[in-house]
């Protein structure tokens, strides 16, 4: 997504005292090595996606409705154009070789998309603090102290299949000190076809002398299920 500088180098013999001609980059100063002026090189602004790709997806989109985006990062990006007018958005981090094999699996419905966001996906018009600021409570970093709903929370993601829960169950209605309650749920696959569901438990301290987060994730637990079928 990025661009790099081109360099020019001239020729000369290197026999004798000569020394060897020095490559000259495109747009910088002459000297080796060195870089075009910082405001020549282009920067990236906000979380959206770069112009020029943002361009081309609204242009494809055009043409095909149909179209599907597919990003694959190490963080987020505002994507609200695509959640709003694409049939699908798929998220993939750095996979390596196999990954265009489990795309196409996904995207033709071979395989469940069952995996789930481990950032939260912020808004485009979302008042976001600076990169560098690193007191989360305060700047409103993370799925836990983040003030405006996400375009797709912290967990988030979705299944060919359809799964249901109910009958949640807790061991104890109170949680002391160093205590530990025992929660269970009934999970139900009633869609047409087999999948997998990531059942996610979230607690929130309440009543605390300090800002606690909104909530916290605490455990989860990857369950695969046939249509039809339902369990503890």
């Amino acid at each position: 997504m990025g661009t790099s500088g081109s360099g020019v180098a001239s020729a000369g013999s290197t026999s004798g005292r000569r020394r060897p001609a020095r490559a000259r980059r495109a747009g910088g100063t002459g000297r080796p090595g060195c870089r075009p002026p910082a405001a020549r090189r282009p920067r990236p602004t906000g979380i959206g996606l770069p112009e020029t790709q943002e361009a081309l997806l609204r242009a494809v989109a055009a043409v095909r409705p149909e179209t599907a985006l597919v990003v694959m990062s190490s963080y987020p990006y505002a994507v609200d154009w695509a959640d709003a007018h694409l049939s699908a958005v798929l998220w993939t981090s750095h996979g390596g070789q196999e990954t265009g094999r489990a795309l196409a699996a996904v995207l033709l419905g071979a395989a469940d998309p069952a995996g789930r966001l481990p950032q939260t996906w912020y808004r485009g018009e979302d008042s976001l603090p600076h990169p560098l600021d690193y007191d989360i409570i305060k700047a409103g970093w993370t799925y836990q102290y983040h003030r405006s709903a996400p375009l797709y929370p912290f967990g988030h993601g979705l299944s060919y299949a359809d799964f249901t829960y109910r009958d949640l169950r807790l061991s104890s209605p109170v949680l002391v000190q160093e205590g530990a309650v025992d929660v269970s749920v009934t999970l139900a696959n009633t869609g047409t076809r087999s999948g997998s569901e990531v059942v996610q438990l979230y607690v929130r301290a309440v009543g605390t002398r300090y800002e606690a987060p909104g909530s916290g994730s605490r455990t989860s637990a990857r369950c695969g299920s046939n249509q039809g079928t339902a369990g503890r």
